[in-house]
C-alpha cells in the first residue's frame, strides 16, 4: 500500500521545485559548461557534464529502474482498491468467500513485490555507483584545475578556501547526483503515474483533490526565491571562516607568540555570525512553508472526501474507485511533499557546482596544465642554452595595479654566467626571479630565452628548465628522499635514481651529514612546513632539490640566507661548481655570497643603477659599495685580519673537523635529570572512543537550548502521530462510502462522512502548528549549537600546545576539513536526527496502539514483516559504523592535508613543476576509499530496496490473513482496513528511519570527535593559573636543560649539559650551526615546549610557573620566516598589542622598522590587503612588517630568529640600528648567521654539539681563536 503523507521528509529548506521539475522535462546539452553567472548556480543537467559514455548509459538504466519503482504503488493502488471493493462485496453477501475474491490480486501484489525489489535495488545501486564515479572524477578535476592556475589568480584570493570546498562542496554535488537524483526522479514518475491512474477513474474528482498541487508550487516558488541567494551567500560565510581558520593554523606559532587566540576567535565568529543569521531566518520561512504545506494538504483532502461523498451519492463514482483516485492524488500531494528534500540537495549541489566548474573551467593565460586541453601548450625548443633578456620590461603585480615595482627594467643575462641582483627589500630583485619562470605576464616590454618571448613556450617546459632555490624553503609533509626527488622534472622516473647519486646531490649541498645522523636518515618524515627541521636544515635540502635537476637555469633568492658562516661557504662552494655551464640568476642581501658573480646588477626602484663586477662597483664607490661596506665585521682594532682566502680553501674533510652538525650526546639518559614531568598523549581517535553517550554529552552542553528543544521535540512527536490518525480517518471514510447505502453516507452536517471530513480539517490544523514547530524550534537549537560548536572547535585547536600541531595528523588541512564538517554534523543531531526520532517515536506510539485495538491477530501477521526492514537496517548502520567508514574519514582528512599544504606552497609547486604529481598522489590516496564507496553502494542498496518492496508484501500479507480473518468471522471489514491502512502510516516511518540512523551514526561518531577535542587538556594551557606579573625585569636562565621534540624523541637537541644566562636589558646573540638548537631556545622562552630536564626561568621564576599567556605578554618574536595574516598592513601591525594604537605611534614604529617609506607607496597605505602568507609583498617588506609589529608591543624580552636576514644592507643598517636603541630598555635574543648583526651585543653565545661552547663580546670571542673567529673569518 502507499505511503500517508509524511510530514517528516520535508526537513530542510524547501527547494525550487519548480525550476527543478520543468529542468527534468527540458532537453539541455550535457556538454555544456558556462555556469549561470546570474543566479550563481548551474543547471540541473550540467551537473552530470563530466559524466562519460558508460556513467550515462547507466543513468538512464538508473533513471528506467527510478520510474519503475515510482509507477509500482500506483499500480498497488489500482489492486488495492480492486480487491477492498471484492472483499467489501463479499461481506456485503456475495456467494463467494472473501479468501477467494482476493486471491488472485494477492498474488499480484506480490509480483509488484519482487519487481520494486530488483527495480529499487538497481535504481538505488547504479544512482550510487555513478554519483561516486563522478565525484571522483570531479574531485581530481577540481584539484586539477586548482593547479593549473596562474599565481595571479592565488594572490587575488577570492575563491574562500578551497580546501573547504574541496571537503564541503564537492560531497553536496555528490549527494545532488546520486541518492537525490533518484529520488527526484522516483518522485516524478510516481507524481505522474498517480495522476494518470486518477483521472482515468474519476476526473472530476481528481480535479478537485490536485487543488494541493498548486499549492505546493507556489509555496515552494516563494521560499525557494527567498532562500536561494541567502543559500549561497551562507556558503560563502562557511568558505571565508574556513580561510580564516587556515590562517591560524597556519601560523599557530606567531598566534601564541602574540596571544591572539581570542582575536582570530572574534575575526571567525564574524562570518559564522552572518551565516547563524542567514539560516534562522530560513529556519522560520522553512518552518512556515512546510506548516502551510501541511495545512493545505489535509485540508485538500477534507475538501476530496466531502466532494467524492457527494460523486457517491449521485452514484456517479463507486467506493472502491473514490479511494483509487483519492489515493492516487494522495500519492502525487505526496510526491511533491518530498520533492523539496531532494530538489534541496539538487538546488544545493547546483549552488556549489558553480564554484567548484568554475575552477574547473577556468583556462588561465599562464597555463601550467596546457596538456589537459582548453589551450595553446607553445614551444617546446629541443634545448635550451640559457641566455636571458629583460628589454625595457615595465610590470605591476595584477592585485596592486598602479604600483610599477619594475620601470623599464633591462639585462642581458649570457649563457652560463651569473647575474647577482642587489638592492634594497622590494625594489624588484625576485619579481624577475618570479618573471623569469613566467608566474606573471609583464605589462610592457619583453622577456626573451634564447632569442624566444617567453610567453610563447610552453609553460612546463620553461619551468623544467629552472631550478629555484627560495627565500622561504618550502618542504612538504613527506620523507627528505621524497623531498629531494621532487626536484627531478616529471618525465624523469625518480627510481631510476640511485642511492649514490642521491648521496651525492646532498653531500654537494652539505646536509647528507646530518640527515644521516637522524634516526631514520633519509626516510625521516620533515613534517608540515619541514616543522621538524630547522631553518638552516631545511635550506640546505632545498638547495638539493634544485640541484639533483640538473638545470640549465638555477635562481636562487636568499638561497642561503638560513645557513651557518660555514655551511654557506661550503654550500656556495657547491654551487659555484653547479652554475658551472648553467646560467645562475642570484639574489641576494648578504652581498659576500655574490662577489663572485659575473655581474651584479644594483636594482634601484625597479631600475638598474649600477651594473658590473664586484671590484668595478666597487671601483665607483656608489650604491654597492656603501652597501659592502655596511655589512663590513669589525673587531676591536678594524676589520678582521684573518687570512679569508685560507679559510675559503678549507676542503669538506677539513671543515668536517669543525663540529658544525648539530649532534649531542647519544648516551644521554632522561631518567637522570630532574625536569618538568612528561605526559602521557592519548590519540584523538582513543579520546574519542571512550566517549561512551556523546548524545548525551552534547544534549547537556547545550541545555540553554533545552526550552527549543523539548518544545521541537513534542511537536515532532505530534507530528509523527498524525499519521497513523490519519490512516483510521481515512479507513472509517472508504468503508462509509463502500458499504453504506447512498442517503446514509452523510446523513447530517457532523456526521457519516462529513464527520470525518471535518476531523481531516482538525487533522491539518494540528499538522501545521506541530511541522512549524518541530522545523522551527529544533532548527533554531541546530544553528545556534553548530554555531557554538564551530566556536568552541576553533577555539580549541588555537590553544594546543606547539607540539600538537606537529604531529602528522595535526595538519593544517585535516585540522581545517574537521572544523567545517563536524560541527554541522552535531547540529544535525537536533534538527534531522531529533525531529525523525521524535516523529517516529509518535507514529510507534499512536500507530501500534491504535493497531493492536483494531486487530491485534492480524497486526502480530502484519509484525512479521518487520524484520524484512530491521534486518536491512541493521545492516546498514553497522555499515555505517563499521572500520571501513573510518578508513573513508582518514583518507579525506589526509586529501585536506595533501590540498592544503600544497595550496599554502603553491609557488614551489609551480617552480618544481610538480602539479601532476600531486594530483596523481591525490587520486592515489582516494582510490582505496572509492572502492570502499562502490562496494557501500551495492551492499547499501539491499536495505534500500526492502524499505520500498516491503509495502507491497504487506499489503498481500494484510489481504490474504485478514480476508480468511475475515471469513472466519474473527474480523470485521472496517477493523481490517484500518488495520492495513494504520499499519502502512506505521510501516513507512520505519522504512524511512534508514536514513535517519545512518545519519545519527555518523553525527554520533562526529559528536565524539567534537567532545574529545574539547575535553583534551593542553599539555601546555594558555589558560593555566599562574603568575601574572605586570611587568618583569627581562633577565632569563637556563640550566643544564635537556629537550628532544615529540616528534623525534631518539634525537635529543639538548643533553642536559645546555645551560645559559640572559641578564635584563642586555643584547644576547645567539650563533652556531644550523639545528644546534638556537631556534629550540626561543622555544622554550616562548614555553612553546618544555624541558625533559633542567630548568627555564624568567626572572628567577620557572616559565612553568607563569599563566603562559602572561609570560608571552612580555614576549615579542620576529620568526625567521615571518608570518603575516591575509588582512591590511594596519591590522597585522596592531595585533602586535592589546592597546590602542594611534596613528602616530604607527608611523613611529615603522620608521623605526625602515618599513615606512614603502608602505606610504602604496596606494592605499596602512590599509593595503598583504595577502595570504603576506604574498603581496617582498620577503623584505615582510620582515619589516614583522619587525614593527614586534616594536609596537613594547615588549621586556624581544626575540629575534634571523629577523633581519631577508633585508638589504641599507634596510638592515636602519633596522638594526633601531633595535640597538630598543635594546637599551628591554632584554634582546637574537639569533643570526650574519655576524655583523651582532657584533655589538653584550653577550655572544656559540652553542654546538647541545650546549654553549663559547660565549662572550665579540672582542673577547675574536680574542679566545675559537669557532667563533672560525665563522667570522669565513665572512671578512
Amino acid at each position: 500500500m502507499s505511503d500517508p503523507p509524511p510530514p517528516e521528509v520535508v526537513d530542510v529548506v524547501v527547494s525550487d521545485a519548480v525550476d527543478e521539475v520543468a529542468s527534468v522535462s527540458s532537453t539541455v546539452n550535457l556538454n555544456t559548461t558556462s555556469p549561470d553567472t546570474d543566479t550563481g548556480n548551474v543547471s540541473f543537467f550540467q551537473l552530470f557534464k563530466y559524466s562519460n559514455v558508460t556513467e550515462r548509459l547507466l543513468l538512464c538504466l538508473a533513471v528506467i529502474c527510478s520510474a519503475i519503482t515510482g509507477t509500482v504503488l500506483p499500480i498497488m493502488i489500482v489492486l488495492l482498491g480492486s480487491g477492498l471493493g471484492k472483499i467489501g462485496g463479499a461481506e456485503a453477501g456475495s456467494e463467494h468467500t472473501a479468501s477467494a475474491v482476493v486471491h488472485p490480486v494477492v498474488l499480484k501484489f506480490v509480483y509488484l513485490g519482487i519487481v520494486s525489489l530488483f527495480a529499487s535495488y538497481a535504481a538505488h545501486s547504479l544512482w550510487q555507483l555513478t554519483g561516486e564515479s563522478q565525484a571522483k572524477r570531479i574531485r581530481k578535476m577540481y584539484v586539477q584545475g586548482i593547479l593549473r592556475q596562474d599565481i595571479s589568480w592565488f594572490d587575488e584570493a577570492k575563491h574562500g578556501s578551497l580546501t573547504t570546498r574541496l571537503a564541503a562542496d564537492t560531497q553536496q554535488i555528490v549527494d545532488g547526483i546520486s541518492a537525490k537524483g533518484g529520488d527526484a526522479v522516483f518522485i516524478i514518475s510516481q507524481f505522474i503515474a498517480g495522476f494518470a491512474v486518477a483521472f482515468v477513474k474519476g476526473w472530476k474528482l481528481a480535479f478537485v483533490s490536485s487543488a494541493a498541487v498548486p499549492s505546493v508550487f507556489l509555496i515552494t516558488a516563494a521560499v525557494s526565491m527567498l532562500t536561494r541567494k541567502a543559500g549561497k551567500e551562507a556558503q560563502d560565510c562557511y568558505a571565508h571562516a574556513g580561510s580564516i581558520a587556515e590562517q591560524a593554523l597556519h601560523g599557530i606559532r606567531t598566534v601564541h607568540a602574540f596571544n591572539l587566540q581570542g582575536r582570530f576567535a572574534e575575526r571567525y565568529q564574524q562570518p559564522l555570525k552572518r551565516a547563524r543569521t542567514i539560516v534562522l531566518a530560513n529556519t522560520f520561512l522553512m518552518a512556515i512553508a512546510i506548516g502551510a504545506f501541511m495545512f493545505s494538504l489535509y485540508s485538500v483532502i477534507a475538501l476530496a472526501f466531502w466532494y467524492g461523498s457527494r460523486l457517491v451519492i449521485k452514484g456517479e463514482m463507486t467506493g472502491a474507485n473514490v479511494l483509487v483516485v483519492f489515493f492516487a492524488i494522495l500519492l502525487a500531494s505526496m510526491d511533491l511533499s518530498e520533492l523539496p528534500d531532494a530538489h534541496n540537495a539538487i538546488r544545493a549541489a547546483r549552488v556549489a557546482a558553480y564554484r567548484i566548474f568554475e575552477v574547473i573551467d577556468r583556462r588561465p593565460t599562464i597555463d601550467a596544465l596546457p596538456y589537459l586541453g582548453g589551450g595553446d601548450e607553445g614551444e617546446r625548443p629541443a634545448s635550451c642554452e640559457g641566455r636571458i633578456e629583460f628589454k625595457s620590461v615595465r610590470f605591476s603585480y595584477p592585485s596592486r595595479k598602479g604600483e610599477e615595482v619594475l620601470k623599464g627594467f633591462s639585462l642581458d643575462i649570457k649563457p652560463g654566467s651569473t647575474v647577482a641582483l642587489v638592492g634594497a627589500s622590494g625594489c624588484g630583485e625576485s619579481t624577475c626571479i618570479g618573471l623569469i619562470q613566467r608566474w606573471y605576464d609583464i605589462d610592457a616590454g619583453e622577456i626573451l630565452l634564447d632569442n624566444r618571448p617567453l610567453d610563447s613556450l610552453s609553460v612546463p617546459w620553461l619551468r623544467s628548465q629552472i631550478g629555484v632555490v627560495g627565500q622561504e624553503p618550502s618542504l612538504f609533509n613527506f620523507t627528505i628522499r621524497e623531498n629531494v626527488l621532487m626536484g627531478l622534472p616529471p618525465n624523469i622516473d625518480p627510481a631510476t635514481i640511485s642511492e649514490e647519486q642521491l648521496h651525492d646531490v646532498c653531500r654537494m649541498a652539505y646536509c647528507h651529514d646530518f640527515i644521516m645522523q637522524l634516526p631514520q636518515g633519509y626516510e625521516t618524515n620533515v613534517g608540515e612546513q619541514g616543522s621538524t627541521l630547522s631553518g638552516g636544515q631545511k635550506q640546505r635540502i632545498a638547495i638539493a632539490r634544485a640541484i639533483i635537476k640538473d638545470p640549465k637555469i638555477l635562481l636562487l633568492d636568499e638561497a642561503t640566507s638560513a645557513l651557518d658562516t660555514n655551511s654557506e661557504k661550503v654550500v656556495m662552494n657547491a654551487l659555484d661548481n653547479a652554475r658551472k655551464n648553467r646560467t645562475t640568476v642570484v639574489v641576494a642581501h648578504r652581498l659576500s655570497t655574490v662577489r663572485n658573480a659575473d655581474v651584479i646588477a644594483f636594482v634601484k626602484q625597479g631600475e638598474i643603477a649600477e651594473l658590473g663586477t664586484h671590484d668595478q662597483l666597487l671601483d665607483l664607490r656608489g650604491l654597492y659599495h656603501t652597501a659592502v661596506q655596511a655589512q663590513a665585521l669589525l673587531s676591536a682594532d678594524g676589520l678582521v685580519s684573518v687570512d679569508t682566502s685560507a679559510a675559503l680553501a678549507l676542503s669538506a674533510t677539513e671543515k668536517t673537523s669543525i663540529p658544525l652538525s648539530g649532534t649531542v650526546d647519544e648516551k644521554f639518559d632522561p631518567e637522570e635529570h630532574v625536569g618538568i614531568p612528561l605526559k602521557f598523549v592519548e590519540s584523538d581517535k582513543d579520546m574519542a572512543a571512550r566517549i561512551r553517550s556523546p548524545f548525551r554529552t552534547i544534549m547537556v552542553d547545550v541545555r540553554d537550548c533545552w526550552s527549543e528543544i523539548i518544545v521541537g521535540f513534542m511537536s515532532s512527536m505530534v507530528t509523527g502521530g498524525v499519521s497513523p490518525v490519519f490512516g483510521v480517518l481515512y479507513a472509517r471514510i472508504i468503508i462509509i462510502m463502500i458499504q453504506r447505502p447512498r442517503n446514509e453516507i452523510s446523513p447530517g452536517p457532523l456526521s457519516g462522512a462529513n464527520f470525518y471530513a471535518f476531523m481531516h480539517v482538525v487533522l491539518a490544523i494540528t499538522a501545521f502548528f506541530s511541522m512549524w514547530g518541530a522545523v522551527f524550534f529544533l532548527g533554531r537549537a541546530a544553528a545556534k549549537t553548530t554555531f557554538k560548536y564551530r566556536n568552541q572547535m576553533f577555539d580549541a585547536l588555537t590553544r594546543q600546545e606547539i607540539a600538537y600541531y606537529d604531529e602528522e595528523t595535526h595538519s593544517v588541512g585535516s585540522l581545517s576539513a574537521r572544523l567545517a564538517t563536524e560541527p554541522n554534523e552535531v547540529g544535525q543531531l537536533l534538527s534531522d536526527s531529533l525531529k525523525g526520532f521524535g516523529q517516529f517515536i509518535g507514529t510507534i506510539i499512536a500507530g501500534f496502539t491504535i493497531l493492536f485495538l483494531f486487530s491485534w491477530e492480524l497486526t502480530l501477521f502484519l509484525l512479521a514483516l518487520i524484520p524484512m526492514v530491521v534486518i536491512g537496517q541493521f545492516y546498514e548502520t553497522s555499515r555505517q559504523n563499521g572500520e571501513g567508514n573510518d578508513k573513508i574519514a582518514e583518507a579525506h582528512s589526509r586529501t585536506a592535508q595533501v590540498v592544503t599544504e600544497v595550496i599554502k606552497e603553491i609557488r614551489t609547486v609551480t617552480s618544481l613543476g610538480k602539479q601532476q604529481y600531486f594530483i596523481d598522489l591525490f587520486n592515489d590516496i582516494v582510490r582505496g576509499p572509492y572502492r570502499f564507496a562502490q562496494k557501500q553502494a551495492l551492499l547499501s542498496s539491499v536495505a534500500f530496496s526492502f524499505s520500498h518492496s516491503y509495502r507491497m508484501f504487506s499489503s498481500a500479507v494484510g489481504l490474504y490473513v485478514g480476508s480468511r480473518l475475515l471469513d472466519s468471522g474473527r474480523l470485521t471489514f472496517v477493523n481490517m482496513f484500518a488495520v492495513m491502512m494504520t499499519f502502512t502510516m506505521t510501516g513507512s516511518q520505519i522504512g524511512r528511519s534508514s536514513a535517519l540512523f545512518s545519519q545519527f551514526s555518523q553525527s554520533r561518531r562526529s559528536a565524539a570527535k567534537v567532545i574529545a577535542l574539547l575535553n583534551r587538556e593542553p599539555l601546555i594551557s594558555v589558560d593555566q593559573p599562574g603568575a601574572t606579573p605586570s611587568t618583569i625585569t627581562g633577565s632569563f636562565d637556563m640550566e643544564n636543560v635537556a629537550f628532544t621534540y615529540p616528534t623525534r624523541p631518539s634525537r635529543p637537541i639538548f643533553d642536559g649539559h645546555f645551560s645559559l644566562r640572559g641578564e635584563a636589558n642586555k643584547t644576547i646573540a645567539l650563533v652556531g650551526p644550523s639545528g644546534c638548537g638556537k631556534s629550540t631556545v626561543i622555544g622554550m622562552l616562548e614555553r612553546w615546549y618544555d624541558p625533559s630536564a633542567g630548568i627555564v626561568s624568567v626572572d628567577n621564576v620557572r616559565v612553568d610557573q607563569y599563566n603562559v599567556a602572561n609570560l608571552r605578554s612580555h614576549l615579542a618574536l620576529v620568526g625567521q620566516e615571518p608570518v603575516l595574516f591575509d588582512m591590511t598592513i594596519r591590522e597585522n601591525l596592531i595585533w602586535g598589542t592589546d592597546r590602542q594604537v594611534s596613528e602616530q605611534e604607527l608611523d613611529d614604529v615603522t620608521q623605526r622598522a625602515n618599513a615606512y617609506n614603502f608602505i606610504k607607496t602604496l596606494s592605499n597605505g596602512y590599509d593595503t590587503r598583504v595577502g595570504d602568507k603576506g604574498s603581496q609583498l617582498s620577503g623584505g617588506q615582510k620582515q619589516r612588517i614583522a619587525i614593527a609589529r614586534a616594536l609596537i608591543r613594547r615588549p621586556r624580552i624581544l626575540l629575534l630568529d634571523e629577523a633581519t636576514s631577508a633585508l638589504d644592507s641599507e634596510s638592515e643598517a636602519v633596522v638594526q640600528a633601531a633595535l640597538d636603541e630598543a635594546a637599551s630598555g628591554q632584554t634582546t635574543v637574537t639569533i643570526a648567521h650574519r655576524l655583523s648583526t651582532i657584533q655589538n651585543s653584550d653577550l655572544i653565545a656559540v652553542i654546538d654539539g647541545g650546549r654553549v661552547i663559547e660565549q662572550g663580546t665579540h672582542a673577547q670571542l675574536l680574542a679566545k681563536g675559537g669557532l667563533y673567529t672560525e665563522l667570522a673569518s669565513l665572512q671578512s
